[in-house]
């Protein structure tokens, strides 16, 4: 067996029932699909993804997770898991 998909979630129990995600799906062309949404990308589609090389899905990632925070918790985004040049988003509109 091998592992495809990368989820991340702002839970603090086991199980995903339609709640927020960020997932990433490593694929054999050297590419990732970085994806937002509440469904499982082998049963659904997410509200947002993108496929595309590594050094350009980073940044999408960690705008992804920045949503994910701002959708989710309650609270602001700690200052340190933001870092030096993480983006501040309010909303996501795309």
């Amino acid at each position: 067996m091998s592992m495809s998909h990368i989820i991340f979630s702002t839970l603090d129990h086991n199980g995903l029932r339609g709640e927020h995600r960020v997932t990433i799906e490593i694929r054999s062309e050297g590419k990732f699909r970085v994806a937002y949404g509440t469904t499982n990308l082998w049963f659904g589609s997410p509200e947002l993804e993108y496929t595309l090389q590594y050094e350009d899905a980073f940044p999408t990632f960690r705008r992804f997770l920045n949503q994910l925070w701002t959708e989710t918790v309650a609270e602001a985004l700690p200052d340190e898991l933001r870092g030096f040049s993480a983006p501040v988003l309010t909303r996501m509109t795309e």
